[in-house]
C-alpha cells in the first residue's frame, strides 16, 4: 500500500523539466546563470514532487506500507508499480521480510499447498540421492529444503537419516560420511598425491587454512586452469577441478539437453565469451549511453551478416541444427565466426530501453557502425528527449569508449 500524495525529491535534468511542467510544477525558479549568462538548471538540483506525479519507471525511492506487517519500508517507484502489475493472484504488496508469506498464499490458492518445486520432482530428487550414494525414503517431494528421511548407501547399518535436497546438492549431509573423511586428513601427502592421481590431477602441495588441509593441484585435463585449490575434505566428497564438474553436465549430459536442436545462431553466441568480455570492458561495464546498468552487447555491424559472411569460408550447408553438424564441422564455423567477430570490432553495451530504442528506428538485422554513429547524433541533437524522459533515463555519453570506436 502507497500514499500516492507523500512528498519526494527527484534530481531535475533536461529529461524530467518538460514533464513536471506540464503537470504545473515551477522548475523555472531552479533556473540560475551559468559563466556564459544562459539561464539553466544546475546539475544535482533537487525539487519535491508527490509520488503520484512520478514517471512510472522512475528509480526514485518511496516509502510503501506493507500490507502484512503493516510496516513501513522503501523501495524504488518503477519495483513497486512492476509488483503490482504482476499481482494477478494476490493484490497485496509484501516488503522483503513477508515476501515468502506471499508466496505461500499464493501456492496455497494455485496448487493447494504452501510449497512448490517447480525445478525438481520426486523422481528427480530420487536420482541426485542415488548419484550422491544414498536412498531417498520420502514419498513426496516438497522443496528443496524440506528434510527427507534417506539412508547412506555407503553407511546402511547407521540407519535413516535426515537431510534436504539442498544438502545434497551440496554434498553436505551424511554424518558418517564426513567423519570418515576427517579421519583420512592425517594421512601422509605422498598417499594423498597418489589419491590426487587416480583422479588425473597432479598434487603439488599442501598448506593449511582454518585448520584445514589445502591441497593446491594442477587438472591434466585442464592444464589452461592452472593451479586450483580443494580443500582434502571436500576432495575425498568428490569435489575437484571446476571444468570436470562443469563438463558433466553440458552438452548431452545436461539437463536441459534436448538432443542438440538448438539453432546455429544460439550456438555460436556461446562460444564467443572472449569478445562479449572485451566489449563489456570496452564500455566500462555500463550502458555507454545512460551510464546505467547494461542489459544488451549491441553488435555494431549485425550478428546476421556475420553469420551470412562464414558461408565462403566452408563446403557444407550453414542452415542445420547443430546436431546435424560433426565435431570438426561445428569448429570451422565457430573458428571463423570469432575471426570475423574480431575483424569488425567489439560490441557496445546498451540498457534494455536504448538498445529496443535503436531496433524500433533501425530495425532488426543489417545493422552497421554508421547507423550507430548516426543514433548517437540524433541523441545528442535532443530527437529522443521524450523517451528518456518516460523511461527515466538522461543522456550520459561515455566520450572515451566511443571514441575508441570511432563513434565521435
Amino acid at each position: 500500500m502507497i500514499d500516492l500524495e507523500q512528498m519526494v525529491n527527484i534530481k531535475l535534468c533536461s529529461s524530467n523539466i518538460e514533464h513536471y511542467n506540464k503537470l504545473g510544477y515551477d522548475t523555472d525558479s531552479y533556473r540560475r546563470p551559468n559563466r556564459d549568462k544562459i539561464m539553466t538548471i544546475p546539475r544535482h538540483t533537487t525539487m519535491s514532487v508527490f509520488a503520484k506525479d512520478l514517471p512510472l519507471k522512475s528509480s526514485v525511492k518511496v516509502e510503501i506500507i506493507c500490507d502484512y506487517c503493516k510496516k513501513p519500508y522503501s523501495a524504488t517507484y518503477n519495483s513497486y508499480n512492476i509488483r503490482i502489475s504482476k499481482a494477478q493472484i494476490i493484490e497485496k504488496d509484501s516488503c522483503n521480510k513477508c515476501k515468502f508469506e506471499k508466496i505461500r498464499n499464493s501456492n496455497s490458492i494455485v496448487y493447494g499447498r504452501e510449497y512448490v518445486s517447480s525445478k525438481y520432482t520426486l523422481e528427480s530428487a530420487r536420482n541426485i540421492f542415488k548419484e550422491h550414494d544414498a536412498t531417498l525414503l520420502a514419498t513426496e517431494f516438497v522443496q528443496v529444503k524440506e528434510l527427507m528421511p534417506y539412508i547412506c548407501d555407503l553407511h546402511p547399518d547407521d540407519g535413516i537419516q535426515y537431510t534436504s535436497l539442498d544438502c545434497v546438492n551440496q554434498d553436505n549431509f551424511c554424518r558418517f560420511c564426513k567423519s570418515d573423511a576427517l579421519k583420512r586428513c592425517g594421512k601422509p601427502f605422498e598417499e594423498i598425491k597418489l589419491e590426487f592421481f587416480e583422479r588425473g590431477y597432479n598434487a603439488l602441495y599442501e598448506s593449511n587454512e582454518k585448520q584445514h588441509r589445502v591441497i593446491h593441484y594442477i587438472c591434466n585435463k585442464h592444464l589452461e586452469k592452472g593451479v586450483q585449490t580443494s580443500f582434502y575434505t571436500n576432495f575425498v566428497r568428490g569435489h575437484g577441478c571446476k571444468e570436470c564438474h562443469f563438463e558433466k553436465y553440458r552438452g548431452e549430459f545436461g539437463t536441459n539437453w534436448q538432443g542438440g536442436i538448438s539453432e546455429l545462431k544460439s550456438f555460436l553466441r556461446e562460444n564467443i565469451t572472449d569478445w562479449k568480455l572485451n566489449s563489456r570492458k570496452l564500455s566500462n561495464y555500463q550502458c555507454i549511453i545512460s551510464g546505467e546498468k547494461f542489459k544488451n552487447i549491441h553488435h555494431l555491424y549485425s550478428f546476421d551478416n556475420i553469420i551470412k559472411e562464414i558461408i565462403p569460408f566452408i563446403d557444407f550447408d550453414l542452415g542445420l541444427k547443430v546436431n546435424q553438424y560433426t565435431k570438426e564441422q561445428l569448429d570451422i564455423i565457430k573458428d571463423n565466426c570469432i575471426k570475423l567477430h574480431l575483424l569488425y570490432g567489439f560490441g557496445v553495451c546498451l540498457c534494455s530501453e536504448i538498445h529496443k530504442l535503436f531496433h524500433k528506428e533501425y530495425g532488426l538485422g543489417n545493422n552497421t557502425h554508421l547507423q550507430f554513429k548516426e543514433f548517437i547524433q540524433r541523441l545528442q541533437s535532443g530527437e529522443f528527449n521524450s523517451y528518456l524522459e518516460e523511461n527515466n533515463l538522461t543522456l550520459n555519453l561515455n566520450y572515451e569508449s566511443l571514441n575508441k570506436l570511432a563513434l565521435l
